[in-house]
């Protein structure tokens, strides 16, 4: 009864937004200063679209673009030089916002001139004022992926996930191509990526993960297989041709990895008694989070607080984690992060007499949701699917034949500091900007 009600809930709910627990800020690409005045406290500007900010005087001094090297980005300016005081002027000159600090409040003596682009002060905001009303701070961080787009089952049927060529990647320019930015964006969107004809082999598959990011090495290697294995060589049931739950992989690792990559070399034929055998299962963790946080509020709120202990124990290894299943943004409390692999749950010590009674009841309907969040996706030999390990949980089902895959991990930070530096390539393709006013 409780999956009826879910899927009761996602269809009835189809058409409306579930990003409740998300604000967006939108970003404009002609961001211009109409006005500024200074206060003792702050520096406030009036923007084109009649928004206004402020910015404490401290802050913009900090942030000053001739006090960072140009290359790291590191400040070169000790905050104990930080002054609060109020800048001798600030005018306005053409797309920059000049800032003049006065020389007795300076380390060197002089006058110094800070010198921001309009746009880059626009998107660096954190004090937004429309007419009489202020949004506040913990609503907007401008560093997030603000594209993240969690998708329902229907979306994604039928094989309909995105799609990159490996011919077209594999010729691409990891600095600046634009079929490498793209399938980025898949990544950092919907957590979903599959690239076709990638070659059956170790090479190609070493290859495909550096061309967007760097492998992770874990106690299954640099590189490792699914092949099946005599019965006493396995370690773990990806070897086995047994179904395997939605879950997330190494939960038990503190660096959890962060794109899970699977390179299809063999895999059985569809049979009709087993319409699914051998695909994989998916599911957006983060559309199980608007979900529950929609309908479930209590469970929703449970998993956000409650750390889950997760272990693996293979001869001399014992490695344990716990953390909580969904991880919130420290400042929106938006769900950034989500882990969870029953298989791997270790024993519930860790959690007070009243938390384990609420664990087994919210966990019914974590786990009734993700079911009903769960689309198939049948791997051919040549596709490669790529998924953010940190948000969509993959699974198998059940099938009789042979099956491998040649997979690795990716680091969380590295295919994410990739996607940044493209993005910020794309930014001066497209439009290089004027040179700041001597």
């Amino acid at each position: 009864m409780l999956l009826a009600r879910v899927r009761r809930n996602l269809t009835r709910n189809a058409a409306v937004p579930l990003l409740s627990g998300t604000t967006r800020r939108a970003q404009s690409t002609s961001a211009i200063v109409t006005g500024v005045a200074v206060n003792p406290a702050a520096v406030h500007l009036t923007w084109s679209d009649g928004s206004e900010s402020r910015f404490h005087h401290a802050w913009l001094r900090d942030h000053c673009p001739q006090s960072v090297h140009p290359v790291s980005h590191q400040r070169e300016l000790p905050l104990r030089h930080v002054s609060g005081t109020a800048p001798a002027r600030v005018d306005i000159n053409g797309n920059h916002i000049q800032v003049a600090w006065p020389a007795a409040n300076e380390a060197s003596g002089k006058e110094h001139v800070s010198t921001f682009a309009a746009e880059w002060l626009f998107e660096h905001r954190y004090d937004v004022r429309v007419g009489a009303k202020t949004a506040s701070s913990t609503k907007v961080v401008k560093s997030r992926a603000d594209k993240v787009s969690p998708w329902l089952p229907e979306e994604m049927a039928g094989g309909n996930v995105p799609n990159v060529a490996w011919e077209s990647l594999a010729a691409s320019n990891a600095v600046a191509d634009e079929t490498t930015l793209t399938a980025l964006r898949h990544l950092r969107r919907s957590g979903i990526l599959r690239v076709r004809g990638v070659p059956p082999t170790v090479e190609a598959t070493e290859a495909l993960a550096m061309q967007l990011g760097m492998v992770q090495p874990t106690m299954y290697g640099y590189i490792w297989d699914t092949a099946p294995r005599n019965l006493e060589d396995v370690i773990d049931t990806a070897y086995t041709n047994v179904e395997l739950p939605l879950h997330t992989d190494c939960c038990y690792l503190e660096a959890q990895p962060g794109i899970q990559l699977f390179n299809c070399v063999e895999q059985p034929p569809p049979h009709p008694s087993v319409p699914h055998g051998g695909s994989t299962k998916l599911a957006d963790g983060f559309m199980a989070a608007e979900v529950l946080r929609r309908d479930f509020p209590a469970t929703f709120a449970f998993f956000c607080r409650v750390s889950i202990p997760f272990q693996h124990v293979e001869g001399e290894r014992h490695l344990v984690h716990t953390a909580p299943v969904f991880k919130l943004h420290p400042v929106t409390a938006e769900v950034i992060g989500f882990r969870y692999n029953d298989t791997d749950r270790a024993p519930l010590c860790s959690l007070g007499f009243d938390d384990v009674a609420d664990f087994y009841a919210h966990a019914r309907v974590l786990e009734t949701t993700l079911e009903a969040l769960q689309v198939p996706l049948r791997l051919e030999c040549g596709d490669t699917i790529l998924i953010d390990n940190h948000r969509v949980l993959h699974g198998r089902y059940a099938f009789q034949g042979r099956r491998n895959l040649i997979g690795c991990y990716l680091t969380a930070d590295d295919w994410r500091s990739k996607l940044r530096v493209l993005e910020t390539a794309a930014r001066v393709k497209q439009r290089l900007p004027e040179a700041p006013p001597s």
